[in-house]
């Protein structure tokens, strides 16, 4: 090779060199760029998806398509947008998960005597205008004897009267009283429903009749039951109310009162009661549920023939209680050669009568109505004595 040749050949060698280098210089140069390039792309804020998103969902559609896109300092607008779904959270649902809490049991009782005003029994019972005065027998005879049931001879032996009050408002129960061996009285509470025909069954099965009058107790949270007597009713009411319940049915010798430890302790309303009861031949039965009751003294001012309750036979309803309060009337019988218990249709009650009626005979006592009792008390021999007039008893 001349001279030349290798000149040439040196210089395009160094010039591929230089132009190799020049290139890895510029290489490098470029690849950082497009790495930072793809580095910033994440970082950017996505705007438009997000921003537009709540638009979509929160206007309708039509109204959508012409809103103006969000600016940036719009942002945090979307955070009220999803405010409405807070609400659907545990917090809303724990509350209505609770059921509210049952009422107390004692609110209601099945027992006649402490839940007589029943709601939906108390508002089936018409008010009904006072009776006519009842017409005088042609015998002369006041009601308490005419309607008096036939006691069997006594032969000597002490007397025991049973009466079973507030019956009639439970028709199982007050079917099983009617069903007991007799003579018993039973008092038909004023406000049960189907008195004539309920009174006529017990009738025909040979017990006695009196009508159970409710009256105003001590106890203001206790309802006594509907027109019943209260110390805050004027005569005229009183009257009015008194008729009602005299007017439920006939057949019956007398009244007894259904509570009224405080209203028979006031002498006027009981001189309104006594008097219509004398003005219509009918005696009086004193419940004694309280010890200052004025019933009887007002009832002998008046000359109404009236008894007292010796005994309660079920204040605890029990069937070994109610034997002992049976026990305790045997021996008030033998002490003043007669006594009068009140009990109620309960089952525990009619239970142990079932057992107890038929053997009283065999043991030495008579089983009679009340009005057999009331006869000994007011016949004309035995006068305005201690026996006629009991002392009062707690």
């Amino acid at each position: 090779m001349s001279g030349r040749s290798s000149a040439l050949l040196l210089g395009l060698l160094a010039g591929l060199f230089i132009a190799g280098a020049a290139a890895a210089l510029l290489w490098p140069a470029e690849k950082p760029r497009t790495v930072a390039a793809r580095s910033e792309a994440p970082a950017a804020p996505p705007a438009p998806p997000p921003r537009s998103a709540p638009v979509v969902r929160d206007v309708p559609r039509e109204t959508a398509r012409i809103a103006p896109p969000p600016k940036r300092e719009d942002a945090p607008k979307p955070a009220p947008a999803a405010a409405p779904a807070a609400p659907v959270t545990a917090p809303v649902a724990a509350p209505a998960a609770k059921s509210p809490p049952p009422p107390p049991a004692a609110v209601y009782d099945p027992d006649p005597e402490p839940t007589v005003a029943e709601p939906t029994t108390l508002a089936a019972i018409p008010t009904v205008p006072p009776p006519a005065t009842p017409p005088p027998a042609a015998s002369g005879q006041p009601a308490w004897q005419r309607y008096a049931v036939a006691a069997p001879p006594t032969s000597g032996r002490p007397m025991i009267a049973i009466v079973l009050d507030d019956v009639g408002l439970n028709r199982p129960q007050s079917r099983r009283a009617i069903a007991l061996p007799g003579p018993i009285t039973l008092s038909f509470l004023t406000y049960a429903e189907d008195l004539p025909q309920q009174t006529a069954s017990a009738r025909a099965a040979g017990h006695e009749l009196m009508l159970h009058v409710p009256m105003e107790p001590m106890e203001s949270s206790v309802s006594p039951g509907p027109e019943a007597l209260t110390v805050a009713a004027n005569e005229t009411e009183l009257q009015r109310r008194l008729n009602w319940g005299l007017g439920r049915f006939t057949g019956f010798v007398g009244i007894n009162n259904h509570m009224g430890s405080r209203f028979t302790q006031d002498a006027d309303g009981m001189s309104v009661v006594l008097s219509e009861l004398q003005r219509r031949g009918l005696l009086f039965l004193d419940s004694v549920t309280t010890g200052r009751t004025v019933g009887s003294a007002v009832a002998a001012r008046y000359g109404v023939p009236f008894a007292r309750r010796d005994v309660f036979l079920d204040h605890v309803q029990d069937a070994a209680a109610v034997r002992q309060s049976l026990e305790q009337l045997e021996r008030k019988a033998r002490a003043q050669g007669y006594a009068v218990g009140i009990g109620h249709p309960h089952p525990a009650t009619i239970d142990v009568l079932q057992a107890w009626l038929p053997t009283l005979q065999s043991r030495g006592y008579t089983l009679v109505p009340l009005t057999a009792i009331v006869k000994r008390l007011h016949e004309p021999a035995a006068g305005r004595n201690e026996a006629a007039i009991p002392p009062p008893r707690g």
